[in-house]
């Protein structure tokens, strides 16, 4: 009766493991190392293999060993395949990114971790982990970077001068092609109100234009003359709101 009680919780246990693991989005798997061939070998891959990289957990496991090196892109191999063999050297939990190439050709990003198998001599047999797909995170970051990178080529590009304020008046970045245009040192505006280096009468003007151009009056353009002991020059600004901040583009004219 015992026997078959043990038996019982035990195939009640297996079903629990199963549903959990099925939950999981994404691939559960674990390699044990044949000393046969000196070469990890899939024991266990999760259904959600076939879902993420078109293989049903039967074919994957049916692939001869290295398989899951193999359809890494050549030039990410030989990174992957060390980074995995410092988990096991190592004895401590890693995370690895590369791309997988699924069944169909197609491309997917991976964040793959993993830890060592320990048995009861205390050797490393092998590797388990899972795999999850941050193809959606790597696209989109792909695409912020190039949109930076674009937006810095225009900026950089444009003669024109660009600071970044609050509303209220605070300068927070500023971004010029040439330095040599600026007729304060960056220490003297940098984190600073207009109040406190522009002549009271511009200042207010700047002040109100923010404000008009935060309150949905949108772009505002002032001309003004602005003379310190550097010199004197006419600029033309260009206001604009960015969220809770305004957009000063300054050209000289």
């Amino acid at each position: 009766y015992r026997r078959r009680e043990a038996e019982a919780a035990n195939t009640r246990l297996h079903g629990r493991l199963k549903d959990i693991v099925s939950n999981v989005p994404g691939i559960v798997w674990e390699s044990r190392t044949d000393p046969a061939i000196n070469k990890r070998r899939t024991t266990f891959i999760s259904d959600y293999v076939e879902r993420m990289l078109g293989y049903t957990a039967d074919e994957w496991l049916k692939q001869p060993p290295g398989f899951g090196i193999q359809i890494v892109p050549e030039e990410e191999r030989e990174r992957v395949l060390r980074e995995s063999d410092e988990v096991i050297e190592s004895r401590k939990e890693a995370v690895s990114e590369f791309r997988w190439v699924t069944k169909d050709g197609r491309i997917r990003w991976v964040e793959n971790h993993l830890s060592p198998i320990v048995d009861g001599n205390s050797s490393v047999v092998g590797l388990r982990g899972v795999a999850l797909d941050v193809t959606e995170r790597k696209v989109a970051e792909d695409r912020a970077r190039d949109t930076e990178e674009r937006n810095t080529a225009i900026v950089t590009a444009i003669p024109d001068m660009f600071f970044l304020s609050s509303i209220d008046g605070v300068c927070l970045d500023y971004q010029v092609k040439n330095p040599e245009d600026l007729l304060l040192d960056p220490e003297e505006f940098l984190g600073k109100n207009l109040r406190d280096f522009l002549p009271p009468e511009l200042a207010a003007e700047h002040l109100a234009s923010f404000e008009r151009a935060a309150g949905g009056a949108g772009l505002q353009v002032l001309e003004y003359r602005f003379a310190n002991e550097k010199g004197e020059k006419w600029y033309e600004s260009r206001i604009v709101p960015i969220g809770d901040k305004v957009l000063n583009v300054i050209r000289d004219i």
